[in-house]
C-alpha cells in the first residue's frame, strides 16, 4: 500500500506499508511479530512494544481508506506459544504527516531527525553520530553497528 504524505512545502512523499494477514470477515489487520520466550516478555510487560502498536496504528491509517478495518491485533508467537493483543484504533495522519515533515526537512537541512529510540539502534550505521548531535539514541553506542560486526 502507498500512503500519499502532503508536506508543508507543497511536495508530496510516500508511505509504504504491507499487511501481515487481513480477516475480511471481521475486517481484522493482524501483524505478526515472531520472537523468543513470548511468555516470559508478556510477564515482565516486554510486549507489547509500543513501536508495534504505533506500526498497527499507522497501518490503519493507511489502509482505511481502503478495506473496511474494525479491529487491529499484534499476534506475537515463538516456537510453543501465541499470544495476541487487540490494539486501539487511533487517527494518526496528522502525527504521520508531522513526522514524515520532520525527516523530510532533515534530508534537505542535512541533519539528523529527532530520534525514535528503540533496540533497533543498535543496527544503525548512524549511532555513534545520533549520540554524539544528543538528537536520539541516549545509550553509549556501540564502536561498530552490531548488523556490521556480524559480516566481519
Amino acid at each position: 500500500m502507498e500512503y500519499y504524505v502532503p508536506l508543508k512545502d507543497g511536495r508530496t512523499t510516500v508511505l509504504a506499508g504491507r499487511l501481515d494477514m487481513y480477516d475480511w470477515k471481521s475486517k481484522t489487520i493482524m501483524d505478526l511479530k515472531t520472537t523468543k520466550f513470548i511468555k516470559w516478555q508478556k510477564k515482565q510487560g516486554f510486549i507489547p512494544k509500543p513501536e508495534h502498536i504505533l506500526q498497527l496504528q499507522c497501518y490503519y491509517v493507511m489502509f482505511s481508506q481502503t478495506i473496511p478495518v474494525e479491529k487491529l491485533n499484534i499476534i506475537y508467537a515463538d516456537m510453543s506459544d501465541i499470544i495476541t493483543y487487540n490494539v486501539k484504533k487511533r487517527d494518526l495522519s496528522e502525527w504521520i504527516k508531522m513526522r514524515i515533515g520532520e525527516i523530510e526537512d532533515s534530508l534537505l537541512e542535512k541533519k539528523i531527525p529527532r530520534g525514535e529510540i528503540t533496540g533497533l539502534c543498535k543496527y544503525c550505521r548512524y549511532q555513534t553520530k545520533c549520540y554524539s548531535d544528543g538528537n536520539g539514541l541516549t545509550d553509549k553506542p556501540l564502536s561498530i553497528p552490531k548488523m556490521q560486526q556480524n559480516y566481519r
